[in-house]
C-alpha cells in the first residue's frame, strides 16, 4: 500500500520529538568529539545546534561553559553553568563547575554553598544506587568516575576556608585544569 505525502506526514508526525532527540544526540556526540580534538569553534557550533532544537541538556550548557573558560570569558561561563544546573539539578559535574567558577570570580559564599551541595548530591546519588543482590558495579563505577569531582570540591572548600580565615593573599588555582567537561 502506498501512502500519500499527507498521510506520510501524519504518520511520521508522531515521531518528530524522537527525531529531534536523535538529531540532538548526534550533534552532541559530534560536538564532544570536536571538543576533545580541540576544535572548540566547531564544538560550540554543534552544541548551539542542540540548543536550537529546543533541547535543554545540562551537558551541553556545561561544555559551552568549558569552552567559555578556555576563552577567558568567566562571567559568561558562570551564566552557562547556571543554565546547566537549572536544566538538571542532579548534574554533579555542572554543580561542581559552578562552584569552581564562583571561586574564581571571588564569590566565596556561593562557591562554598555550591561545592558543599555538589558533594552531598554525589553522596546521595551513590547511596541511592540499588544493588539488587548483585555486585555493586554501577555504584563502584560512578564512584570512580566522580572521584575527581570530589577531590576538586574538597580542594576548593579548603581554599575558601584559608581565604576567609586568614590574612594571607588568595592562592590562585588553575581554573582550566579544574573545570570538568562532561565525559561520563
Amino acid at each position: 500500500m502506498l501512502l500519500s505525502a499527507a498521510a506520510l506526514v501524519t504518520t511520521l508526525g508522531g515521531c518528530a520529538p524522537l527525531a529531534r532527540e536523535h538529531q540532538g544526540d548526534a550533534a552532541f556526540r559530534k560536538a564532544l568529539a570536536a571538543q576533545l580534538a580541540w576544535d572548540e569553534t566547531r564544538a560550540e557550533q554543534l552544541y548551539r545546534e542542540v540548543l536550537g532544537l529546543g533541547l535543554d541538556w545540562s551537558p551541553v550548557w556545561n561544555n559551552l561553559a568549558v569552552i567559555a573558560v578556555h576563552k577567558h570569558e568567566y562571567s559568561a561561563a558562570r551564566k552557562l553553568l547556571a543554565q546547566a544546573v537549572a536544566a538538571n539539578e542532579r548534574d554533579v559535574v555542572a554543580l561542581t563547575n559552578y562552584g569552581v567558577i564562583s571561586y574564581h570570580l571571588s564569590d566565596y559564599r556561593e562557591a562554598r554553598r555550591t561545592l558543599a551541595e555538589a558533594r552531598a548530591l554525589r553522596r546521595r546519588l551513590i547511596d541511592s544506587m540499588p544493588s539488587m543482590g548483585r555486585t555493586p558495579w554501577e555504584e563502584q563505577h560512578y564512584t570512580r568516575a566522580t572521584e575527581s569531582l570530589e577531590r576538586t570540591a574538597k580542594k576548593y572548600l579548603a581554599k575558601i576556608d584559608r581565604v576567609e580565615f586568614s590574612d594571607a593573599p588568595e592562592e590562585r588555582l588553575d581554573l582550566v585544569a579544574d573545570i570538568n567537561d562532561y565525559r561520563f
